[in-house]
């Protein structure tokens, strides 16, 4: 692989990583680099001896042997980054000419392991990256060393093993190699050149360049030159050596004092299969799409992967569309199985057959496991990489889980797998050639099966609670009580007014949540009328409302838009409200004969017509996002249910064959936007609507408490057969106010 690579995008170089360097030939200079190239907060600091580095504009130095983990934190707040040690040796020392990092005449002496560990352990939320300088050279180009060392720290995530190119074909002296006492024992004789073969004997050997690697830390080799244009002769070959003997995840050769220090790279190239295309049958909608932590579920799952750096394929499904619009942006490479209700093995062909032929390994994940962690994955590739096993299965007190590692050497059985099976069977056919790795938080594993399932993560239920097999998350839904609840969104059509009539206990309904300090916020979706419509309807009816209590689903498509796609030209099929809102946060609306668009936006459109439609084909089909203000298939109206924005929608889809990106209830951004103007966590807030398509199952996704009234749409009898049950069930806003009144007293 011959991509280029910054030097601070090496595999194991990630916020929050312990990164130890050791060996010789550069770990000063790739350290000092680093800390220019690296975001956020960044510790620099060694448990060997150093130069003390002049230090850059926001950096500081903090000399304890004990350091206090709150004075830490307050120091990279101001300064973040900041040199850490634990003392300034007495004595003057004068840097060589050739010393790489401006430095003052001073040493400084580094922190015991342990001291460190438990550092890292105390910042661990803050995200903070520790480049560890943990062993000595004294200028050599190779390092053996001695008993005492290298000195790295259990935490370390990962170990960059550094050793200098030009020391090829130069005799073994003290110049060339540092510990040469121990350089017979692996096979180097003083005076005598040293090979290709002598340089990756000592980077590959466990007594000196993979010396004291903690278990699970990804390995990196640093071969580094003088050289700034040429490549090293002996460069390539010795990277593609140090990957193919599967010790190290990455070999970088670097001319560290260049502008541009890097010049190869090979890596033990590892494939990452987000397996995202089934149907969710037990849930009931799409789960790659549910809320996890404000963002879809899929992406969230996606980025966790990409952490670490690998080829990242995501095979999508049903509901390819939407998936793929909530990846857009991420750098992973997207495969559409048509064959997804086929089974997961279909989805598991579809994603080898995208695998690039480097690829050594897959590890296979599932889009539904929210809690997998970069720490996992890496401990999955590292055991592989150590055991040389053909299968890496995490496992929790004898029981395994997922993602699974497939090496390329099972690539073709796994091909052949048929039906609704992953490669179970292959882990049963060859037990002698699985390793496994222990989990000690069996949450780590866990899965979403069931609505269930995503409440009882989402909603914070003890972890105790959890279980690695699936659908063994249970959370009971009556826990909740009107009485917790202390913010609202509320549906109005259906819910407050049907038609031009107020619903019985209106102005009632309003008292009670100010006198009971229930934020609100009303959430419609229709877009043909503006916030300022309703809250002049809502004064005609005898309540008083702001306009930032009213959220409807134009200026919420706008705000998504103006956020997601600022000053992008949009075609509109909706009225002028909806027009006015996207105008209003900068978007260019389009005329009707326009050839191209960013995005087709579509509403509720009172004067639809074919013309429109046929535009809005054409310019999808011509690779325009297409964007639904709101799903609703019908329209509740004094004269009964008429067409509702649902319809328009569905005739585009049928048309074009791309679903529709949907801004209003159930999708998660409408919501996302109410809690943010309650300013309330979910699980606080309840949705109270009469649609169970929208408002309740949307109130599930969101993790809301769902309170559904029969004054509407939905009949009491499909929501009690509904999977998506409301947590209570009222006739109209005049039954919930009393039951509502008798639960706070």
């Amino acid at each position: 692989m011959n991509r280029k690579l910054e030097l601070c995008k090496m595999p194991g170089i990630a916020p929050g990583q312990v990164v130890a360097f050791v060996g010789a030939g550069g770990k000063t200079t790739a350290i000092w680099r680093l800390m220019r190239g690296l975001d956020g907060p960044l510790v620099f600091t060694t448990t060997t001896k150093i130069m003390e580095p002049v230090l850059p504009p926001d950096g500081a130095l903090l000399l304890s042997p004990q350091p206090d983990p709150a004075r830490l934190s307050e120091l990279l707040a101001r300064a973040p980054r900041l040199v850490l040690a634990a003392c300034r040796l007495p004595q003057l020392y004068s840097p060589t000419p050739e010393h790489p990092v401006p430095s003052l005449p001073y040493k400084l002496d580094g922190l015991a392991p342990e001291t460190l560990d438990a550092l890292v352990a105390s910042l661990n939320e803050k995200q903070v990256t520790w480049l560890v300088e943990a062993d000595g050279a004294k200028g050599a180009g190779l390092k053996i060393p001695a008993d005492h060392e290298p000195v790295i720290p259990t935490s370390a995530g990962c170990v960059v093993v550094c050793a200098h190119l030009d020391v090829i074909g130069q005799p073994v002296s003290d110049k060339t190699v540092h510990r040469l006492a121990q350089a017979e024992a692996i096979g180097l004789r003083r005076d005598s050149p040293i090979t290709p073969d002598d340089f990756a004997r000592v980077l590959t050997d466990s007594r000196a360049g993979l010396k004291g690697i903690p278990r699970g830390a990804r390995v990196v080799a640093l071969l580094t030159q003088r050289d700034s244009v040429k490549l090293h002769p002996e460069a390539g070959a010795l990277a593609e050596q140090l990957v193919k003997s599967r010790k190290f995840d990455c070999a970088v050769v670097a001319a560290l004092r260049a502008e541009r220090p890097l010049l190869l790279e090979r890596a033990l190239r590892v494939a990452a299969i987000v397996l995202a295309a089934g149907g969710s049958t037990r849930m009931g909608q799409p789960k790659q799409l549910l809320d996890w932590r404000g963002k879809p579920l899929i992406r969230h799952v996606v980025e966790q992967v990409q952490s670490v750096q690998l080829d990242t394929i995501a095979v999508l499904g049903h509901s390819a569309a939407q998936v793929r619009a909530a990846l857009e942006g991420s750098d992973v490479h997207l495969v559409v199985n048509p064959d997804w209700e086929r089974g997961l093995s279909t989805s598991l062909r579809a994603g080898l057959a995208a695998a690039p032929d480097q690829v050594e390994a897959a590890l296979f994940v599932h889009a539904d496991q929210p809690n997998i962690t970069p720490e996992l994955l890496n401990k999955l590739i590292a055991r592989w990489r150590e055991s040389g096993a053909s299968i890496v299965v995490p496992t929790h007190r004898g029981q395994r889980g997922t993602p699974v590692l497939f090496a390329r050497e099972l690539f073709d059985e796994l091909a052949a797998i048929s039906g609704d099976e992953g490669g179970r069977s292959l882990i049963q056919k060859y037990p002698a050639r699985v390793s496994t790795v222990e989990i000690d938080d069996p949450t780590t594993l866990a899965d979403i099966d069931t609505l269930e399932d995503y409440h009882a993560m989402t909603l914070h239920v003890s972890r105790s609670t959890f279980h690695v097999s699936r659908s063994t998350f249970h959370v009971s839904r009556s826990t909740f009580h009107l009485s917790h609840i202390r913010g609202l969104v509320s549906d109005m059509d259906g819910v407050l007014w049907r038609g031009n009539q107020p619903m019985p206990g209106l102005i009632e309904f309003f008292d009670f949540l100010r006198r009971a300090g229930i934020r609100f916020v009303l959430a419609t979706n229709n877009a043909s009328r503006a916030s300022r419509e309703y809250v002049e309807r809502l004064a005609g009816f005898g309540v008083q409302v702001a306009r930032e209590e009213i959220l409807c689903a134009a200026e919420a498509t706008a705000e998504y838009l103006a956020t997601t796609m600022p000053g992008a030209g949009v075609f509109v099929i909706g009225e002028p409200p909806l027009k006015n809102a996207l105008a209003e946060r900068g978007l260019t609306i389009l005329p009707e004969e326009a050839a191209q668009a960013d995005c087709v936006v579509v509403g509720w459109d009172r004067n639809l017509s074919w013309k429109k439609l046929a535009r809005a084909t054409q310019l999808i089909r011509g690779g325009a996002r297409f964007i639904g203000t709101n799903p609703d298939r019908t329209w509740p109206s004094e004269a009964g249910l008429l067409p509702g924005n649902g319809a328009n929608l569905a005739f585009l889809q049928a048309a074009t064959d791309v679903e529709p990106f949907i801004i209003g209830k159930p999708a998660r951004t409408m919501f996302d936007q109410a809690l943010a103007r309650l300013g309330l966590e979910a699980s606080a807030v309840a949705m109270l609507g009469d649609r169970l398509e929208t408002d309740i199952e949307g109130g599930h996704n969101a993790g809301l408490a769902t309170i559904f009234v029969c004054s509407g749409v939905s009949t009491r009898e499909e929501a009690e057969q509904s999977p998506f049950k409301p947590d209570f069930i009222f006739e109209d806003i005049s039954d919930l106010t009393r039951a509502w009144i008798e639960a706070l007293r």
